[in-house]
Parts: C-alpha cells; sequence; structure tokens
C-alpha cells in the first residue's frame, strides 16, 4: 500500500495541528515541512504550532524535555479550546 502524507495537507489544515519533533530526529524535515505547507493556508495559519525539542531524537521529545514537551501542549489545548477552532 502506499502513502502519501503530504497529498492531504490541504484537507487536513483547516484542524489545529501541533508538530513535535527532537531536534536530532532523523524524520525532522517531515514535520518542518507539514508545518510549513499547512502554515501556507493563510485562513488556518494561526492554529499550527512547531516545537523542536533541542536534544532530542526521534520519538523522545518527552523524555528529553518532559517540561517543555507538556507547556506547549498544555498552551496548545487551551488556545484551542479557547478559540473552539475545532473543525468537523
Amino acid at each position: 500500500m502506499n502513502f502519501f502524507p503530504f497529498a492531504q495537507i490541504r484537507d487536513i489544515s483547516p484542524r489545529p495541528v501541533l508538530f513535535v519533533v527532537g531536534e536530532k530526529a532523523h524524520s525532522r524535515y517531515f514535520s518542518e515541512d507539514a508545518y510549513r505547507d499547512m502554515s501556507s493556508y493563510t485562513d488556518y495559519r494561526d492554529n499550527k504550532e512547531l516545537l523542536i525539542v533541542p536534544g532530542a531524537g526521534h520519538g523522545l521529545s518527552y523524555l528529553v524535555d518532559r517540561q517543555a514537551y507538556l507547556a506547549a501542549l498544555t498552551a496548545f489545548q487551551q488556545t484551542v479550546l479557547t478559540k473552539r477552532s475545532i473543525v468537523s
């Protein structure tokens, strides 16, 4: 099965998205590219965030900097729930 994650960027873009990626993650460019592409839709630019965790590898952001990870997640959730910007 083929999967092209960037093919649905436009469909996903109206929804709030928080990207969390480790600075040293081999997959970091996927998150950066998706964030850039999703943020290019001006109507939905304000509900996208990107957190790059210094020193973290792939899947290790929470373990490397739990405080930054949880702070970003909490702030993002509060912003999304406050704005009620979820699109169904």
